[in-house]
């Protein structure tokens, strides 16, 4: 776990590995019949044939978010055949672990059980984590508009890793259906990268990783409840949550080191920037730990005190990474001077 350790430190330094790859809508027939083939359930059999009809007669418009249930609800269909690839099951078994991780709760609002296999995912397996990312189509084709699902044309995945395991386990997923395998071009191969952009996306996954496997020795169970509620509002895109909860938990740790060094309780009133400047006093803290606790203090001021504003994905991750790495220092020096 100590290459998860570092990434938490230090996303960018660490880096991460990298690849876009497109699904071409017009194999999905292919899909369909793969499925009427192996598929050994009448009712699933007839629920698939109802849905090839509509392909076939290319006169059903959908919407790109429909488009894309249709694909991610027939890969995940091959549950059910007979000889069901070993990696869909792995990979479903992930995500079973994984409830909340549901993609198309979290991207479309759309009512559904069970996940789906185009889903964020913690490889606990591999210790690794899968950051996924649909990319919009393009603007003369928007997402609300709607269309026939050969005339939506591909779908493109964007994945983060931080591993090249994790790229390469999820890519062999999809190569292990043959009409997939068929349909998938890989428009970027892996490739590790250590940019801003790419780096930070699975941050909040590895933050659970790390919370499971690791930081259960070592963090009270509050803290990582806290943290832990924190990554999963970041995955569902509920930034001002996510702040908030790394916000709390920094200011229960800086609770908790005002108590150590004034040997009485913290001042029930007191925000995080208050308890800041009265441990200051009292602790000469390293720069760097500084700037993570002004890092998470700063965020939650724009979403407690601006709430009229949006908040970004990267004021979020900033708190997140700034509380966890606020954590780390406090349990693997303060405590041990």
């Amino acid at each position: 776990m100590g290459d998860i350790y570092e990434y938490l430190i230090n996303p960018m330094r660490v880096g991460v590995f990298n690849c876009q790859i497109s699904i071409n809508m017009s194999e999905i027939d292919s899909l369909y019949n793969y499925l009427l083939q192996h598929l050994s359930s009448r009712e699933s059999k007839s629920t698939i044939r109802r849905e090839l009809r509509k392909i076939q007669k290319n006169n059903d418009y959908i919407s790109f978010k429909a488009c894309l249930n249709k694909l991610s609800t027939a890969i995940y269909k091959t549950l059910e055949t007979e000889k069901c690839p070993e990696a869909i099951k792995k990979l479903y078994s992930f995500q079973m672990e994984e409830p909340h991780l549901d993609f198309e709760e979290i991207y479309y609002g759309l009512d559904e059980s069970k996940p789906k296999i185009i889903s964020p995912t913690i490889l606990y397996d591999i210790n690794d984590v899968l950051f996924i990312e649909i990319l919009e189509p393009s603007e003369e084709k928007n997402q609300d508009i709607l269309c026939t699902v050969n005339e939506w044309k591909e779908i493109t995945i964007d994945l983060t890793s931080l591993k090249k395991e994790g790229v390469s386990f999820f890519l062999n997923c999809l190569k292990s259906i043959p009409p997939i395998n068929d349909a998938l071009i890989v428009i970027k191969e892996s490739k590790e990268t250590h940019s801003s952009r790419y780096a930070f996306r699975p941050y909040a996954l590895a933050v659970r990783l790390w919370l499971e496997k690791e930081a259960v020795r070592i963090i009270p169970k509050d803290l990582r409840d806290f943290l832990n509620n924190s990554s999963k509002h970041y995955t569902t895109q509920e930034w001002r949550t996510s702040t908030v909860l790394s916000a709390i938990t920094t200011e229960s740790l800086l609770a908790d080191l005002y108590e150590e060094e004034y040997h009485e309780s913290a001042p029930s009133k007191a925000t995080l920037g208050m308890l800041f400047e009265l441990a200051q006093k009292k602790v000469d803290f390293p720069e760097n730990v500084k700037q993570f606790i002004t890092m998470t203090n700063q965020a939650r001021i724009s979403a407690v005190h601006r709430s009229r504003f949006l908040l970004s994905d990267r004021a979020a991750i900033n708190a997140l990474y700034g509380a966890i790495n606020f954590i780390m220092w406090y349990f693997s020096e303060y405590l041990k001077r």
